[in-house]
Formats: structure tokens, sequence, C-alpha cells
């Protein structure tokens, strides 16, 4: 098909799996998604995959005008255990069922939903990125190496930022189809906290995220700057977002209602794995320099890709 995807590592069978439901809806909401924004940057030739993989991993690859995206069928298992099959999460969602039963769905599967939508555009990001160039590219989101490169890590900050916007949209977008005006200020706010919150715990598995808070180290900044950046990106973009401006909606800044929701899930005891576990600490003690570096990263200017960030912003519809 590409000649960069060995055939054999692609997970076809996975009817045979406890999962099936799960692989099949995941890829069938995630390639319509995948199909607009493709046709909406001019992306041709589009392909998601599951690669037959315990690992908890994602990645984007271009060759020969080809764009691929795949995610391990031990990302899926590992989303689908800490949210659908995590019986604390369940029981402990049960404080929110004033705010779910506007919903259509219960909490968890939201939940459910925007970590794969995380990963998903996090990874179509570097699609974008790759457009730049006509070379072989391939992006995942562990590594052995711990090399420090710049670019590397200005990619990946790119990625989450350009993630975090479209993430953003969807809580502004399904806000304004469940609720009705005179509540949408509060749901957006709500919403958020309940997304975020989780999201948090998503991201303290990444690798590295046991490490103490690194800068200019590795292939991959660390995670716990990650999702500062990225707590931050989503309620930055809700306070901008056209269509609640036009209905004079204006959230306020959810930062501290997210950690007191991230403490909340940690006293519960919801996740058994997760990192991060002194962030209360950590966040006052480094925030300068996260910021700092934040800056640093994002200012700087690639010779080799693009910045998906900027793409977005010259193609918003």
């Amino acid at each position: 098909m590409t000649g960069f995807i060995d055939q054999t590592e692609i997970f076809t069978d996975f009817e045979f799996s406890d999962y099936f439901s799960d692989f099949e809806y995941i890829y069938n909401e995630l390639f319509k998604i995948f199909e607009f924004e493709a046709n909406k940057y001019s992306l041709i030739n589009f392909y998601l995959i599951y690669k037959n993989a315990f690992n908890n991993n994602a990645y984007a690859g271009f060759n020969k005008n080809t764009y691929i995206i795949k995610f391990t069928s031990g990302l899926v298992v590992n989303v689908v255990n800490r949210t659908l099959k995590n019986d604390e999460l369940i029981e402990y969602n049960k404080r929110h069922e004033k705010f779910s039963k506007y919903l259509d769905i219960p909490v968890e599967r939201l939940i459910y939903q925007f970590c794969f939508l995380f990963t998903f555009y996090h990874e179509f990001a570097h699609l974008l990125q790759f457009t730049k160039s006509d070379k072989f590219y391939e992006l995942d989101e562990e590594s052995v190496l711990n090399t420090y490169e710049k670019e590397k890590h200005y990619q990946e900050i790119d990625a989450d930022t350009f993630s975090s916007i479209q993430l953003a949209r969807h809580i502004s977008q399904y806000c304004r189809q469940h609720f009705s005006d005179s509540m949408l200020e509060i749901s957006v706010e709500y919403f958020t906290q309940i997304i975020c919150s989780n999201l948090y715990y998503y991201i303290s598995n990444f690798e590295h995220s046991e490490s103490e808070i690194y800068y200019y180290e590795r292939k991959h900044p660390h995670p716990f700057i990650r999702i500062v950046n990225i707590l931050n990106t989503i309620n930055s973009y809700l306070k901008i977002d056209i269509n609640l401006v036009d209905k004079n909606v204006k959230p306020k800044n959810q930062l501290l209602p997210i950690f007191s929701e991230i403490e909340a899930l940690k006293l519960n005891q919801v996740y058994s794995n997760y990192n991060f576990i002194n962030y209360k600490f950590e966040l006052p003690a480094n925030i300068e320099k996260i910021v700092e570096y934040l800056n640093n990263i994002k200012s700087y200017k690639s010779q080799n890709f693009n910045s998906a960030l900027e793409i977005y912003n010259k193609n918003i519809i």
C-alpha cells in the first residue's frame, strides 16, 4: 500500500477480541473525522489502521503523498479498561448525575471519547507538519532515545496545542447542542472540568511521566509540561471561541477547579495506575521554568516541518 507499512503488523482480526465493539466504534468514528479533516487540508491517500502491539502508543507517518495514523491495539484496550470498564470511575461519576441527565451518553463514555480524540488530533497535527516536505517521516509517542532535539520538542508541543484547540471546539459544540443558552456558560465550565481532569490521568500514563520534570532533555517533552500546556490551551480557547462569544458566553478560567477535580479523583482512588503524584508541589515550584520553556519551544521556527497550529489558523472553518 505505501512501502512503509509492514502488512504483518496490521491488526485486522479484532472481531475475535473481547473489545470488538470498541475497535469497530473507534475506527468508524475517527475515520469520519479523519476524512473531514483530510479533505479540509487537501490531504489525499489517508489511512487509519490498528497496529498489532500491546503497548500504549500511536504513530503518524507520511510517504509518497500517503498519510497514515496508527493506533496500537494496546492503546484501545488501555483506554477502555480505564474508562468504560473502570468500576471506580463509573461509581464516581454518579456525582455528575445532574449534569449527565442532559447528555445522551454516560460521562465515562465522554471521557473515553475525548481520550481517543486527543490522540487522534495529536497524530493528525503531525501529518500537517509533514506537508512541508515529500520525504518519508514517521513519529511515534514512545521513544527509547534520550537525546534532546529542539525540533522534536517543537513538533510535540505544536501537536498538543493543535489537539487541545480541537478538544475545546468539541466541548463548545457539545454543550451548545445539549444545553440551553441560559445554561451554556456553566455547562461549558463543568464539562471542561470533567474532561480535563480525566485527561490529566490519561496523559499521566505517557512515557517518562514517572520521572522528575526535565526541560531540554530526551526526545519528547516531559508529560507534566505537556498537560500544563494542554489544560491552559483548552481554557484559553474557550474564552475566545466565536460560537460562545456570539452568545455572550464567557467561561471563567477553570484551572483551579480542574485541579480540585484531579484531587477528588485521586482521593477516591478512581485510577489505580498514574503518575504526577506530587503535582500540588511540582506545579508551583516549576511554573516559571515551565512557562519559559513553553515560550522558547513555541517560538522555534523549523526548517523541516510546518506548524500544525499555523496551518489551522489559516484554515479556520
